[in-house]
This record gives C-alpha cells, sequence and structure tokens, in this order.
C-alpha cells in the first residue's frame, strides 16, 4: 500500500496511538460528567465547587443570584485581560447561575454544620458550603474550627477563639457572614440583658 517504513517502524514501536485512544477517554469522561449532571446535581455541583474551591468566592457566589450575575457582568468587562483567578470565577459564577435556574441554592453558612473544605448536599435542591469558601477564612483556619467543633459544641464566640485558635480577623469574618449570631459575645452576664 506504499506506506512509508518510518511509518510501519513506528506502529511497531508505539503499542498504542494516543490520539484516538485519548480523544475516546475525554469523550466517555465528558459523557459520565453529564450523566452525574442530570442525574444527580446536587452532588455534581458539591464535586465540581468543591475541586475549585481556590477560585470560589464566597461573597459572590453564596449571595444570591442577584450577586452572582453581578459579579459576573463586572468580570465580563475587560475579560481577556483579566487574571487567570478572575477568568475562573467568571466561568464559576456561570456554573452558579445554572445552578439557581435547576432551583438549587445555597444554606447559609453554618458554624456547627458545614464542613472544612467540602461542599454539601443537604437535602434536595439545597447545598451547604464549606467554611474555607468564606473569603479570608483558609482551609488551615476551616479545619482547625471543625477540629475544636468535634470536640463539643460552641457556647459562646469568646470560647471558639480560644477552642480553634482562630485570630480577630477570621473572628469578624465569621460574624459578618451571620453563622456566630446564635452564640452569645461571652459567657458573662451583663446588667442590661436581665432587664
Amino acid at each position: 500500500n506504499k506506506v512509508p517504513d518510518w511509518y510501519i517502524d513506528s506502529c511497531k514501536k508505539i503499542k498504542y496511538m494516543f490520539p484516538k485512544a485519548h480523544a475516546a477517554a475525554y469523550a466517555i469522561s465528558s459523557l459520565r460528567i453529564a450523566w452525574f449532571k442530570v442525574y444527580y446535581p446536587e452532588e455534581y455541583y458539591c464535586a465540581y465547587f468543591t475541586i475549585r474551591a481556590d477560585e470560589f468566592d464566597g461573597d459572590n457566589m453564596c449571595g444570591g443570584l442577584a450577586r452572582a450575575k453581578m459579579r459576573r457582568k463586572e468580570l465580563f468587562d475587560g475579560f481577556l485581560n483579566r487574571k487567570p483567578t478572575e477568568k475562573a470565577q467568571y466561568y464559576l459564577c456561570e456554573l452558579v447561575e445554572e445552578m439557581f435556574a435547576r432551583g438549587i441554592e445555597f444554606l447559609p453558612y453554618a458554624i456547627l454544620e458545614s464542613d472544612a473544605d467540602h461542599f454539601l448536599k443537604k437535602g434536595k435542591g439545597k447545598i451547604l458550603p464549606p467554611l474555607n469558601a468564606i473569603p479570608t477564612i483558609s482551609t488551615a483556619i476551616a479545619q482547625s474550627i471543625c477540629e475544636a467543633r468535634a470536640q463539643g459544641p460552641f457556647k459562646t464566640r469568646d470560647e471558639l477563639l480560644r477552642r480553634s485558635g482562630i485570630g480577630p480577623t477570621a473572628m469578624a469574618k465569621l460574624v459578618s457572614t451571620g453563622c456566630l449570631d446564635h452564640l452569645p459575645e461571652s459567657s458573662q452576664i451583663d446588667l442590661f440583658s436581665l432587664m
């Protein structure tokens, strides 16, 4: 068939043809991902956001549909000149919008339930974001909070500070999210609370 000798020699050395096998593997992987996205949407979004946690900005993406849309539009302006992390945030905002359109929403952060670094499915259409999705709360800080929480529930914010070893900046950010609203500042009783 007039096939050059170098090509036949290459085929004897290379036991499988990379382009075809690689393309087939990608196609199979894409089909599997699409199947999970259709039939197990909460689990799909939890896994996707957990893997992309470094780019996930909880202030904008967990703040509701309007806030995610606004952030995506901000990132679209000058998109080609944006940093890679900002481009990744743009695509995450698109996915958050899609998630909301499918009737799935984020629950508020919960100091007693949120995982350190994994998004959790909490029933049909509900996803609980992890503590490290809160900007300025690193994975290490989130893990120290979860380790302290495993020893028993926190009774006050002072106890949370002491047991977890987090700093005042992290504490202020936790307070701003509302996940500590149920905890009193300290165990000391003030005169005004008795009246």
